[in-house]
């Protein structure tokens, strides 16, 4: 159906936006801008543009001549918010960070916790999740927030908006719980992890919510199990000890 849309545009601007190189294979289709392949089921797949990938590994080794200790990281939301999973993408950029010498990739942006990985002896860290998060003290608000969601500023509050915002878009416990990662490190390997879970104040008012805190007893066992089932697909082992998740890495 893609290949019939793309074959009935007429010349122009639109066409060029659809056309197929003649080597292209035949199960793949860029349709504006968007490259379509076909699979066994719905879904979207995120790849890095090579150059880019090939810069940022220059840049780790060139850091790693000039450091004694390298952190790559990285600010992506893929493949959203929703998810807990990191993607494919981020999974090979972290490993190649880490056998380019970085000593630990840490990923930010999704806005809540993602699986942490043990890779050559260094820690990745998927995403820790929020540390600071109280967008709703945002002010001034540009104009055109408010005439995207078609709102009067002259008589709702950046705050009365936000509060609003907030609620759709991070309505849930999971944007306000993370942890804190403290890594140790012997002969340039990672020995043992300690993460002491956090809370935001999910159910505080605007002023308190997003400022980071000791998590209650019953709320870091929560954050440390999810914790724990995030990193299992990665082979990584997690033991909750006095409330606080341990990663024992061998030698």
């Amino acid at each position: 159906m893609l290949r019939r849309i793309r074959d009935e545009q007429p010349e122009g601007p639109v066409s060029s936006s659809v056309r197929v190189p003649d080597d292209d294979p035949e199960d793949e289709l860029s349709l504006f801008g968007v490259r379509y392949k076909v699979g066994d089921r719905r879904g979207r797949e995120y790849t890095m543009n090579q150059y880019d990938l090939g810069e940022i590994l220059y840049g780790i080794r060139a850091a790693k001549i000039d450091s004694d200790f390298v952190i790559a990281t990285i600010h992506a939301h893929n493949p959203g918010n929703w998810s807990d999973e990191a993607p494919g993408f981020l999974e090979e950029l972290a490993r190649s960070a880490i056998a380019s010498g970085a000593d630990q990739f840490v990923g930010h942006g999704p806005h809540q916790l993602r699986g942490i990985e043990i890779y050559q002896g260094k820690p990745i860290f998927y995403s820790l999740g929020n540390f600071f998060f109280q967008v709703e003290l945002q002010s001034p608000l540009s104009s055109d927030i408010y005439q995207n969601y078609d709102i009067d500023p002259d008589s709702t509050t950046d705050g009365e908006f936000l509060s609003w915002w907030m609620g759709n878009s991070f309505g849930d416990p999971i944007w306000y719980e993370s942890v804190i990662a403290e890594s140790r490190y012997e002969d340039g390997r990672v020995a043992e992890i300690k993460l002491y879970p956090v809370e935001l104040g999910y159910e505080l008012p605007g002023a308190s919510r997003g400022i980071p805190r000791t998590a209650r007893p019953d709320v870091g066992q929560k954050i440390l199990e999810t914790l724990q089932r995030l990193s299992q697909p990665y082979g990584t082992e997690i033991v909750i000890e006095d409330g606080i998740g341990v990663i024992r890495v061998a030698g």
